[in-house]
Protein backbone atom coordinates (compact mmCIF):
# COMPACT_ATOMS: atom_id res chain seq x y z
CA UNK A 1 0.00 0.00 0.00
CA UNK A 2 1.27 3.44 -0.96
CA UNK A 3 2.07 5.77 1.95
CA UNK A 4 -0.27 8.75 2.27
CA UNK A 5 2.67 11.15 2.14
CA UNK A 6 3.76 9.78 -1.22
CA UNK A 7 0.23 10.12 -2.59
CA UNK A 8 -0.08 13.71 -1.39
CA UNK A 9 3.41 14.58 -2.65
CA UNK A 10 2.69 13.08 -6.07
CA UNK A 11 -0.63 14.91 -6.37
CA UNK A 12 1.07 18.17 -5.36
CA UNK A 13 3.75 17.64 -8.01
CA UNK A 14 1.10 16.98 -10.66
CA UNK A 15 -1.03 20.00 -9.72
CA UNK A 16 1.97 22.33 -9.54
CA UNK A 17 3.29 20.84 -12.78
CA UNK A 18 0.04 21.62 -14.57
CA UNK A 19 0.03 25.19 -13.21
CA UNK A 20 3.72 25.67 -14.02
CA UNK A 21 3.23 24.25 -17.50
CA UNK A 22 0.33 26.62 -18.17
CA UNK A 23 2.39 29.59 -17.01
CA UNK A 24 5.28 28.46 -19.21
CA UNK A 25 3.04 27.96 -22.24
CA UNK A 26 1.49 31.41 -21.76
CA UNK A 27 4.92 33.03 -21.40
CA UNK A 28 6.21 31.26 -24.51
CA UNK A 29 3.12 32.30 -26.46
CA UNK A 30 3.40 35.90 -25.30
CA UNK A 31 7.06 35.90 -26.27
CA UNK A 32 6.10 34.67 -29.72
CA UNK A 33 3.49 37.41 -30.07
CA UNK A 34 6.02 40.02 -28.97
CA UNK A 35 8.52 38.69 -31.49
CA UNK A 36 5.92 38.74 -34.25
CA UNK A 37 4.91 42.29 -33.41
CA UNK A 38 8.54 43.38 -33.41
CA UNK A 39 8.60 43.46 -37.19
CA UNK A 40 5.93 46.17 -37.19
CA UNK A 41 7.47 48.27 -34.42
CA UNK A 42 9.98 50.23 -36.47
CA UNK A 43 13.15 51.23 -34.61
CA UNK A 44 12.02 49.61 -31.36
CA UNK A 45 11.49 46.32 -33.20
CA UNK A 46 14.93 44.90 -32.50
CA UNK A 47 14.64 45.47 -28.77
CA UNK A 48 11.07 44.18 -28.69
CA UNK A 49 12.11 41.13 -30.70
CA UNK A 50 14.93 40.45 -28.26
CA UNK A 51 12.59 40.67 -25.28
CA UNK A 52 10.11 38.44 -27.10
CA UNK A 53 12.77 35.79 -27.74
CA UNK A 54 13.94 35.97 -24.12
CA UNK A 55 10.37 35.66 -22.85
CA UNK A 56 9.63 32.76 -25.20
CA UNK A 57 12.81 30.95 -24.17
CA UNK A 58 12.08 31.41 -20.48
CA UNK A 59 8.52 30.22 -21.08
CA UNK A 60 9.76 27.06 -22.76
CA UNK A 61 12.09 26.32 -19.83
CA UNK A 62 9.20 26.82 -17.39
CA UNK A 63 6.97 24.59 -19.54
CA UNK A 64 9.61 21.82 -19.48
CA UNK A 65 9.86 22.08 -15.68
CA UNK A 66 6.07 21.73 -15.50
CA UNK A 67 6.13 18.64 -17.70
CA UNK A 68 8.93 17.11 -15.61
CA UNK A 69 6.94 17.82 -12.45
CA UNK A 70 3.90 16.04 -13.88
CA UNK A 71 6.10 13.10 -14.90
CA UNK A 72 7.63 12.95 -11.41
CA UNK A 73 4.19 12.93 -9.80
CA UNK A 74 2.88 10.21 -12.09
CA UNK A 75 6.05 8.17 -11.60
CA UNK A 76 5.82 8.51 -7.82
CA UNK A 77 2.17 7.42 -7.89
CA UNK A 78 3.24 4.34 -9.82
CA UNK A 79 6.00 3.61 -7.31
CA UNK A 80 8.82 4.35 -9.74
CA UNK A 81 12.10 5.26 -8.06
CA UNK A 82 12.99 7.66 -10.89
CA UNK A 83 9.75 9.55 -10.17
CA UNK A 84 10.73 9.76 -6.52
CA UNK A 85 14.17 11.18 -7.29
CA UNK A 86 12.87 13.53 -9.98
CA UNK A 87 10.27 14.84 -7.52
CA UNK A 88 12.94 15.37 -4.86
CA UNK A 89 15.18 17.18 -7.37
CA UNK A 90 12.40 19.45 -8.63
CA UNK A 91 11.33 20.23 -5.07
CA UNK A 92 14.89 21.05 -4.04
CA UNK A 93 15.46 23.36 -7.01
CA UNK A 94 12.16 25.18 -6.40
CA UNK A 95 12.95 25.64 -2.70
CA UNK A 96 16.46 26.96 -3.39
CA UNK A 97 15.20 29.40 -6.03
CA UNK A 98 12.37 30.50 -3.73
CA UNK A 99 14.74 31.15 -0.83
CA UNK A 100 17.08 33.11 -3.11
CA UNK A 101 14.13 35.16 -4.34
CA UNK A 102 12.92 35.80 -0.81
CA UNK A 103 16.39 36.88 0.32
CA UNK A 104 16.60 39.25 -2.65
CA UNK A 105 13.23 40.84 -1.80
CA UNK A 106 14.06 41.22 1.88
CA UNK A 107 12.06 38.20 3.13
CA UNK A 108 8.91 40.23 3.64
CA UNK A 109 6.58 37.52 4.97
CA UNK A 110 3.40 39.55 4.61
CA UNK A 111 3.85 40.16 0.88
CA UNK A 112 5.30 36.72 0.13
CA UNK A 113 3.04 34.47 2.19
CA UNK A 114 1.78 32.44 -0.77
CA UNK A 115 5.34 31.95 -2.01
CA UNK A 116 6.42 30.76 1.42
CA UNK A 117 3.48 28.34 1.65
CA UNK A 118 4.32 26.90 -1.78
CA UNK A 119 7.98 26.47 -0.76
CA UNK A 120 7.02 24.77 2.51
CA UNK A 121 4.76 22.37 0.59
CA UNK A 122 7.68 21.55 -1.73
CA UNK A 123 9.87 20.88 1.34
CA UNK A 124 7.20 18.52 2.67
CA UNK A 125 6.96 16.89 -0.77
CA UNK A 126 10.71 16.25 -0.86
CA UNK A 127 10.63 14.95 2.70
CA UNK A 128 7.72 12.59 2.01
CA UNK A 129 9.41 11.17 -1.09
CA UNK A 130 12.83 10.93 0.58
CA UNK A 131 11.59 9.12 3.66
CA UNK A 132 9.51 6.63 1.65
CA UNK A 133 12.55 4.81 0.34
CA UNK A 134 11.32 1.47 1.63
CA UNK A 135 8.07 1.77 -0.33
CA UNK A 136 9.86 2.48 -3.60
CA UNK A 137 12.26 -0.42 -3.05
CA UNK A 138 9.34 -2.86 -2.59
CA UNK A 139 7.40 -1.81 -5.70
CA UNK A 140 8.41 -3.99 -8.66
CA UNK A 141 9.64 -2.30 -11.82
Amino acid sequence: MRPTGVTLAAIYLIVMGVLTGLIGACAAGLGGVMGGAAGQAGDAGAMMGGFGALFAGLGIVILVVGILSIAAGVGALQGKNWGRWLGIAISAVVVVLTVLGLVQTGFDIQNNLLTIIIAVLYVLTAWALFTARGYFERVPG
